[in-house]
């Protein structure tokens, strides 16, 4: 898996962390669903638009935030880079409001 990773201070409860994050998520567009266990939060498809993905794991006041995109073809790929960079922007502007947030 190649997805972009970013770490964001928070000191609030965990909950109203996850809350906020939702809101923002759902707002953005995104819905939520289960990968290997974990939950993602995944907008579009891969036969049309391609799929935008963001998974936040919460622990001890920090979250760690993965962003990636999946194209038509392939696996995965990470956000830093020029190809791809309209669906790429989309999932940054998106961790960076939740970013914000904090």
């Amino acid at each position: 898996m190649a997805r972009s990773v970013y770490f964001v201070k928070y000191k609030c409860s965990q909950s109203e962390a996850e809350e906020k994050a939702t809101r923002i998520l759902t707002n953005n567009g995104f819905h939520a669903a289960e990968q290997d266990g974990s939950l993602i939060w995944i907008k579009g498809d891969v036969k049309t638009t391609g799929v935008k993905g963001i998974q936040i794991d919460y622990q001890e006041g920090t979250m760690k935030i993965s962003g990636w995109i999946q194209g038509f073809v392939g696996g995965e790929v990470q956000l830093e880079g020029i190809a791809s960079i309209i669906p790429k922007r989309a999932v940054k502007k998106t961790i960076e409001e939740i970013k914000n947030q904090f």
